[in-house]
């Protein structure tokens, strides 16, 4: 799993489509019972005579199991499987658990990770995340990360990001792995290619010129209709990625979550699934500041009626000794 804080950061960007609807409450025709992932990818390398050519394939297999109790997710479930010195295999799971106050979502925990999120009426208004290390929240401890939104009408339009330092989670040795990481890496921001490494120049170029204590960044968000059609990262006035998406006609089975989850698509860097929208995302474009060239993914689903049931993606890279490509895709299953 790759892209850790910025997905962090982005999911908490996650908002509902206006403040007509109570923010955090998550109950959609189509509930969730089980997302599934396989993966098949092409690695070629050229040996100075021909191309060599190899193929691996994951098969499809559960990486989510989400349970309802009537209208409230209250709990999703990450199996894996370790495999001892016999050979054995053994299934375990991790697990993200729910807390509301009446339908309104308030915490999101796990033995890992803790986000707690503040209302002001039925706007959300802002969602603090603590780590491993300081996932009590005793009295006097700081959240690693605290995001801030603001309002344009019944709009979220801007997200104030504040953390101490990129590599903060390395220093403080939190594990990168499934549950609680993998909701929260992966929720508005669908295609993330480069944004740790702005992440990365945002603290080096804040601590050269000085700055002390925690980073901001601003994520200003533009809307068309009911989905997020812009998001510009920026720090100080300095613009870093600016990621840019479009969109299907069909339901979205995570509008009005505080956070999707993609399960095992999180090793990928790319999800094709946004909290904020009412629809389902068709393309992403990422520009990173002082790179011309664009990095676009494209996704494409089937659909029972208005609802995806299976989304696909494809990545890869080529130069001129290399070639290597990726295609993923999940599979919905409802109650």
């Amino acid at each position: 799993m790759k892209k850790v804080f910025i997905l962090t950061m982005a999911a908490a960007v996650a908002c509902l489509m206006g403040a007509c609807k109570k923010e955090g409450v998550y109950n959609p025709k189509q509930k969730i019972a089980r997302i599934y992932v396989e993966s098949h990818s092409t690695n070629a390398y050229f040996d100075g005579n021909e191309w060599q050519t190899y193929t691996y394939d994951n098969p499809k297999e559960l990486v989510e199991e989400w349970t309802w109790d009537g209208k409230l997710l209250t709990q999703i479930a990450y199996p894996y499987t370790t495999e001892n010195a016999d050979g054995d295999i053994t299934t375990i799971y991790e697990y993200a658990k729910f807390t509301y106050d009446g339908k309104q979502l308030t915490e999101v925990s796990s033995d890992w990770e803790r986000m707690v999120f503040t209302y002001d009426g039925k706007k959300l208004d802002k969602a603090e995340l603590y780590y491993s290390y300081n996932i009590n929240t005793k009295a006097g401890n700081e959240p690693d990360v605290v995001f801030n939104f603001i309002y344009d009408g019944k709009k979220i339009s801007k997200v104030g990001v504040s953390y101490e330092d990129i590599d903060f989670m390395n220093k403080a040795g939190v594990k990168q792995r499934n549950g609680l990481m993998q909701m929260l890496e992966k929720s508005i921001l669908p295609d993330v290619r480069g944004t740790e490494r702005m992440m990365a120049a945002a603290c080096d170029k804040a601590r050269k010129a000085g700055a002390k204590g925690r980073i901001n960044l601003d994520m200003n968000l533009t809307w068309d209709g009911n989905n997020i059609s812009r998001i510009i990262t920026s720090h100080n006035g300095m613009v870093f990625q600016t990621d840019e998406y479009t969109f299907d006609n069909k339901k979205n089975p995570f509008n009005g979550f505080l956070f999707t989850f993609c399960g095992d698509l999180v090793e990928f860097e790319d999800s094709p699934m946004m909290f904020g929208n009412e629809n389902n995302i068709l393309s992403t474009k990422s520009i990173e500041a002082g790179n011309d060239e664009a990095y676009t993914v494209n996704y494409t689903y089937t659909y029972d009626g208005n609802w995806p049931v299976s989304v696909s993606y494809s990545s890869g890279s080529e130069d001129e000794y290399n070639r290597w490509t990726n295609v993923v895709t999940s599979y919905y299953e409802y109650k």
